[in-house]
């Protein structure tokens, strides 16, 4: 994705304009660099637009300060210029698909991900960008929260992620992956339906007891 729309009078939006008026060109600035940066990493290898550097990463690029340079991506989020993947923690922008047109990839998945975005009268109805990047076809929803959702069995890197937001070192994720995948990722008799519960079950069950050493049949029950 070496191109994307970009507004003339972007400067002048609310948004903006609040960040630029707390943070000045540095805040503006930051703003593009992180934009420019998502649109460049797009790819049917990586069509989730979202931001892989942190704020130290940019600080060390740029030569420019970590706390700064992490106060104004925080103030990006809290202003709904961005926001954050609930998996990987990472910066997520969603509304970038606006500003891409379909013949500028070859990528099915981003050219999906564009159409479902663009036609749908509320994005926040459809499914999320990972849910849709996993998929070959998509299909808009018209209840998401009505509808059961599908249970699809997490990657390790996918559980190590959702372990490192919540800060648990009491197992890892290679140990929640055996231990469920040698029970057919059954729960008692019952398929699992929310692995990331499932986390926060062994998560509570660990704390309980920190002092005392846990294995997975502890943390199972």
């Amino acid at each position: 994705m070496q191109f994307f729309k970009h507004y003339a009078n972007m400067r002048n939006d609310v948004k903006i304009n609040r960040l630029i008026r707390k943070y000045g060109l540095e805040g503006y600035g930051l703003y593009n660099l992180i934009v420019e940066s998502i649109a460049e990493s797009l790819s049917s290898d990586h069509p989730i637009p979202e931001l892989e550097e942190t704020a130290e990463d940019i600080a060390d690029k740029y030569r420019g300060d970590t706390a700064k340079i992490s106060e104004m991506m925080q103030f990006m989020l809290k202003q709904g210029l961005f926001e954050v993947d609930e998996i990987t923690g990472r910066i997520l922008c969603r509304k970038i698909y606006k500003f891409i047109d379909k013949s500028q990839t070859r990528s099915e998945e981003i050219r999906s991900m564009i159409e479902i975005y663009k036609t749908s009268v509320c994005p926040r109805q459809i499914e999320t960008v990972r849910d849709i990047a996993d998929r070959s076809r998509v299909e808009v929803e018209e209840d998401i929260d009505s509808r059961p959702k599908k249970f699809r069995i997490p990657t390790e890197s996918e559980v190590q992620s959702y372990l490192a937001t919540r800060s648990i070192t009491y197992f890892t994720a290679s140990q929640f992956i055996d231990f469920y995948t040698a029970r057919g990722w059954l729960i008692g008799k019952n398929k699992m339906k929310d692995w990331r519960a499932a986390v926060r079950t062994w998560e509570s069950r660990a704390k309980s007891d920190p002092k005392r050493p846990k294995t997975t049949e502890e943390l199972y029950g």
